[in-house]
């Protein structure tokens, strides 16, 4: 088969390159995402209130949609395939895309739930969500992969292994150093923003390393790519972190509100901060703002 100028051999793989900016650009989204994530993370004081839960939330959104999920579609347009001619390049299954979103995200739900959120570190909970992160991001890449639509892919099994040890370790060492020192970081932003580009490239490397072993043949009939949807993409992506980051910028500014709310309340009527008195005022708030274990 002929494409263009391009003959296609459907018995032999697919020659590939990468191109460096479109690997930048994806490892720089994936900081973003895992930056954010430590933050809205870091400000989780407890398991309950409505506080702590919209941190558990989008910390799921921002590393599940961003720091993974964006990191991949962005990264696998970095890989061109014979010289980049249009209709060859990788299509994806729309099923498939939408699976590899929602699918992370879920899991590091529970993930993050495991770990909890108390400055005292348990090895017991924070090992075994780290771990579950980890297999999150080997997740999300392999559902990506087999959306695939107009290839076949196959993996050598090295590599697969490599990419699982890199995301699982680099998963634990994250998060018990985010958890052991969540209280002496209590006003570094700096370290967790130091942590966050470790760690996205550690989610870089195990997908780059997944790739490197990743060989693909070319199916006739396949779905043919759309080069501008896969450039809208890119766009799409970007225009979505730019959102997140607005709306975590507002639940940051709201945490300020109910902050200074709080610290100033038993001043402006003269009385002690005992316990008694302030789940005196606590009961007469409304339940989207109430004390209780939120702070």
């Amino acid at each position: 088969m002929s494409s263009g100028n391009v003959y296609v051999d459907f018995n032999t793989y697919a020659p590939q390159h990468w191109l460096g900016g479109y690997i930048a650009g994806s490892y720089l989204i994936s900081a973003l995402g895992s930056i954010t994530t430590f933050e809205l993370l870091h400000r989780r004081t407890s398991r309950s209130g409505l506080f702590n839960w919209y941190c558990l939330i989008t910390a799921t959104i921002s590393m599940g949609g961003i720091a993974i999920w964006s990191m991949y579609f962005i990264g696998n347009r970095a890989i061109e395939l014979y010289d980049g001619t249009a209709d060859l390049q990788i299509a994806y299954s729309p099923g498939f895309t939408a699976l590899s979103f929602f699918v992370p995200i879920i899991v590091l739900i529970l993930a993050f739930s495991i770990m909890g959120s108390n400055q005292n570190l348990s090895l017991r909970r924070v090992v075994p969500g780290s771990l579950v992160v980890g297999g999150a991001i080997v997740g999300m890449h392999y559902i990506g992969q087999s959306g695939i639509s107009n290839y076949s892919v196959s993996y050598r099994e090295g590599y697969v292994a490599g990419s699982v040890v890199i995301a699982l370790v680099a998963s634990v060492l994250a998060f018990t150093s985010l958890f052991s020192l969540k209280a002496q970081w209590k006003d570094a932003l700096w370290k967790r923003v130091i942590l966050g580009f470790i760690f996205s490239g550690a989610v870089s490397g195990m997908h780059w390393c997944a790739s490197a072993g990743s060989q693909y043949r070319f199916i006739p009939n396949g779905e043919v790519p759309n080069s501008a949807s896969r450039t809208a993409t890119v766009v799409v992506t970007i225009v979505m972190v730019r959102k997140f980051e607005s709306f975590t910028n507002f639940l940051r500014q709201w945490q300020l509100v109910q902050y200074l709310f709080y610290s100033r309340m038993p001043q402006a009527v003269n009385i002690t901060r005992s316990e008694d008195t302030l789940k005196k005022y606590h009961l007469h708030l409304p339940r989207s703002i109430q004390m209780g274990k939120s702070w």
